[in-house]
Order: C-alpha cells, then sequence, then structure tokens
C-alpha cells in the first residue's frame, strides 16, 4: 500500500505543477519530459490485480483520445503490450513506446530503468500510474524512438513494476 500512496503522491505534485502552469502556452506545457521512477522493479511475471486492473476494464484501449487528462488518472496493468520502439537517454532510461496490439496506433509511454533488456517487438506487462496524455517530443526522439513518432498522442504512465517477455 505503501508503494501506491508514493505513486499518488507523485501524481499529485504532478498535477499541482501542471495546474501552475496553466498560465504557460499550450505549447509549453504538451513539451513537458517524462522520467522514469527510480523505484520501478523488474519481475519475471506480473497479473492484474485489484490495485492495478486490467487498463481494458476501465478504459476503451482502441481510442483513448476519448478521454480528458482528468480521466486518464489511476493504477492499471498494461497486459503484454507490445514494444512498439524503444530508446534509451544519457540517465539509461528506457524510453518505451507500447501499444495494445502489434498493428495498434493506440501509444502509451513508459520510461523506465529496467534490469532486464527491452528490446523491439517483446511483449511487455507493466503495472503503471497514469498520467495524462501528450504528443511524443525531441526529448523520446533524442533517445531513439523513431522521427515517424514524431508528435503523435501517447498515453503518459509511470511503472510500479514491470515484466519484459523476449520471444
Amino acid at each position: 500500500m505503501g508503494e501506491i500512496m508514493n505513486k499518488y503522491n507523485k501524481l499529485l505534485i504532478t498535477g499541482m505543477a501542471i495546474l501552475m502552469s496553466a498560465t504557460a502556452s499550450l505549447e509549453t506545457i504538451s513539451t513537458i519530459n517524462v522520467y522514469a521512477s527510480d523505484d520501478t522493479k523488474t519481475v519475471k511475471k506480473l497479473s492484474p490485480n485489484s490495485d492495478y486492473p486490467n487498463i481494458k476494464s476501465k478504459f476503451d484501449i482502441t481510442n483513448m483520445s476519448q478521454y480528458s487528462d482528468n480521466d486518464l488518472f489511476g493504477t492499471v496493468t498494461l497486459n503484454k503490450f507490445y514494444v512498439k520502439d524503444v530508446g534509451a537517454d544519457s540517465m539509461k532510461q528506457y524510453h518505451v513506446l507500447l501499444t495494445p496490439t502489434k498493428h495498434s496506433s493506440q501509444y502509451f509511454l513508459l520510461v523506465t530503468k529496467s534490469k532486464k533488456k527491452i528490446r523491439l517487438h517483446n511483449k511487455l506487462t507493466a503495472q503503471v500510474a497514469l498520467n495524462g496524455s501528450s504528443k511524443i517530443n525531441d526529448a523520446q526522439i533524442n533517445s531513439g524512438i523513431s522521427e515517424s513518432y514524431s508528435d503523435k498522442h501517447v498515453i503518459l504512465t509511470m511503472p510500479d513494476k514491470i515484466a519484459v517477455y523476449h520471444k
């Protein structure tokens, strides 16, 4: 329960920072950088549970753009999502672009310091806190995510635990 309260505190602080910058232009707000949580745990297997229900039970994951940023908060499990693209930055954080299926164009961004290597086309299960939406920006492109994803709508996540499944 302590881990969940830590994540909610981080979400509250993030939300407050966004509210405080409400007078800033929308362009400035859309370029907020995402940083990995220092306490993300890499485990062998994860399953949805009462603290992290399957995202499919809370949202229509085929069309996440229908939800406002106010709706996109809370903890969920991204169950066996597909690694569409991946990059790594100078702080040794993976920037992982996930989709619910191989051919989906609904993107989720996860930034983590995984102990297990994350590769293109892997499947990944993550227990995350949703953190609103944004667009793929220069920070993600500079980490190695393909420029073809630039300005694509993405759901932001803050991972608590991840499990990577290699082919």
